[in-house]
């Protein structure tokens, strides 16, 4: 497969079950985070986990207000 096909072929997740992911993913993930690519290896990214159902709410509206304010 050659890198056009990868980009071209890739989709875009908008359905989500709702089912818990496994933690075992969820750390292969974080672990993955630290092989992708930065400008001087500055590696500017902050990830965080977020498991509880009430901050991922908050979060969520929080993230929904500031699109609309762009």
């Amino acid at each position: 497969m050659t890198h056009r096909d990868f980009i071209s072929q890739r989709r875009s997740a908008t359905n989500f079950s709702g089912a818990p992911i496994d933690q075992a993913v969820i750390e292969a993930c974080a672990h993955t985070k630290s092989s992708a690519p930065s400008d001087v290896n500055h590696q500017p990214w902050h990830f965080v986990c977020v498991t509880d159902a009430v901050t991922k709410r908050t979060l969520a509206e929080a993230t929904e207000e500031a699109g609309s304010a762009c």
